[in-house]
């Protein structure tokens, strides 16, 4: 099973339904699925045995991921805040590849010595937002689609992440490991009509993977946030109604500091994850103190992972906030417990399990 049913399943049931917002280009999911379908044949023409992409995202980044997935080659964000040498390094590690690049970065991708695509061209958003997403017409032309028979144990994304080391190491993850994680999680169309996702987490990292493949199955209006500011991210949030968002530590303490200076209603703001590193209790207890009514998810998960396999919810949140039982109440410094199908053991530094460990991971 490929990654692509992520996609087509929800597209089945209504091409209508709005699914990404990218600053002022806004796309059903017929319009996307157009565009996936456009993508996924210029893969195949191009003889491409994989695709990179360096740039910020938004609506390029599912539209490549489900290409790549159609054209049955693995796709690759990088990390586009790399210097010039390290990118063209990460390039010329990725056999075969083309690389999709925003025009910022076009020069840089070039220098591997590789094909080069220009991301706005590639997609050509401008004409499918004037797409008929139920014939899949694009400016009047039909979309010559690819769907190529995918092995569910073959690549669908390639991350570089460096971990505890200074050399980024290629983390392989296939259809299988991403279909599963979200099947798994997330109920298909279970979110309501008027529910969305507010995205400024980067391409290159497993949470905008996960929150690409994700929110369009759960049925939400994907909102993208192409460089993070927390002025311009509260906006978002009351402007679009967003009802779910996840950030990193960093992103949520800047947010916090601005509210604070300048308070925004928030009233559809249902659930705010964060991760990706330690967050400090202090800045867990303002968040809860001036947005008390949002419920806060601290999700632990790993590349390797697929993302998610802890999570701190928001119940956990309230009851160790509001305990003056200190075993409850360092809860707080928690990832919470594992999710469902997920089995783990903790070890010591010589490697050997610890038995008689509490439910709760510190």
């Amino acid at each position: 099973m490929s990654i692509a049913i992520l996609l087509e399943m929800p597209v089945s049931m209504d091409p209508d339904k709005e699914a990404i917002v990218d600053g002022d280009l806004r796309l059903t999911l017929g319009q996307v699925d157009t565009l996936v379908n456009k993508g996924a044949a210029r893969i195949v023409e191009s003889g491409a045995r994989c695709v990179a992409y360096v740039g910020t995202g938004g609506a390029a980044m599912p539209v490549l991921l489900f290409a790549s997935a159609r054209a049955g080659v693995p796709f690759a964000p990088l990390n586009y805040r790399l210097t010039a040498d390290a990118l063209v390094e990460l390039i010329e590690r990725l056999p075969g590849v083309v690389v999709v690049a925003d025009a910022d970065y076009a020069d840089v991708a070039a220098r591997a010595g590789v094909q080069v695509l220009d991301s706005a061209q590639f997609l050509d958003v401008e004409a499918a937002a004037g797409a008929d997403p139920v014939s899949g017409d694009v400016a009047g032309s039909a979309a010559s689609g690819t769907n190529v028979d995918v092995d569910p144990d073959s690549l669908a994304v390639v991350l570089f992440t460096s971990g505890t080391t200074s050399k980024p190491k290629a983390v392989e993850i296939t259809h299988a490991n991403l279909t599963s994680y979200v099947m798994g999680t997330v109920d298909f169309a279970s979110a309501d009509p008027a529910d969305a996702a507010l995205i400024c987490v980067p391409p290159y990292h497993i949470a905008g993977v996960s929150a690409a493949l994700s929110n369009l199955y759960a049925g939400r209006r994907a909102i993208y946030l192409r460089r993070f500011d927390p002025a311009a991210w509260l906006r978002l949030v009351h402007d679009e109604g967003v009802t779910n968002a996840t950030v990193v530590p960093t992103m949520l303490d800047r947010i916090i500091a601005v509210f604070e200076k300048s308070p925004v209603e928030l009233p559809t703001l249902r659930n705010l994850a964060y991760g990706g590193s330690k967050v400090p209790q202090p800045l867990v207890r303002r968040t809860l103190d001036v947005l008390g009514h949002v419920g806060l998810v601290n999700a632990y998960g790993l590349t390797e992972t697929s993302s998610t396999i802890a999570v701190l919810g928001p119940d956990d949140h309230r009851e160790a906030y509001a305990s003056d039982d200190p075993a409850i109440s360092r809860r707080l410094g928690s990832v919470g417990r594992a999710v469902p199908g997920i089995e783990l053991q903790i070890r010591d530094d010589a490697g050997t399990a610890l038995v008689g460990v509490g439910r709760w991971l510190p």
